[in-house]
């Protein structure tokens, strides 16, 4: 039970370093400024250090919450860089700036969902 905890936790940390980073460093245009987009980064990080503290304070959950948690955290990933991977050479722009995208992808998580790199977050902070 505790070496499933330990996972939780470990798979949390990881999945949200790895966004992070992605987030800095593939986005077209993810330095520049704007009201919108730095509310955006605000929330998902206020969000983000919300769940990390949960797990770190709370007593471990049962193990099938556990297991569903893992699953949610795998899906959300799948999906992330699915949709990264959908892109190919083209990356987006970073949310919230005025811009017109340079091209329309809508292959792969993107015949499925409008936003799925919005839906991986979303499927993350529910884990």
């Amino acid at each position: 039970m505790e070496l499933a905890w330990i996972a939780v936790r470990t798979v949390a940390c990881l999945t949200w370093v790895a966004f992070a980073i992605c987030m800095r460093y593939y986005f077209r245009r993810s330095r520049k400024s704007h009201s919108a987009k730095n509310w955006l980064v605000l929330a998902a990080f206020a969000s983000t250090q919300a769940q990390i503290a949960a797990l770190v304070l709370a007593d471990p959950p049962g193990l099938a919450l556990m297991t569903a948690g893992l699953a949610c955290y795998g899906v959300g990933n799948l999906v992330y860089w699915w949709a990264l991977a959908a892109h190919g050479k083209e990356r987006p722009d970073f949310a919230c700036l005025p811009s017109v995208p340079a091209t329309l992808t809508a292959s792969g998580p993107y015949g499925l969902v409008r936003h799925p790199i919005y839906a991986a977050y979303l499927v993350c902070w529910l884990a």
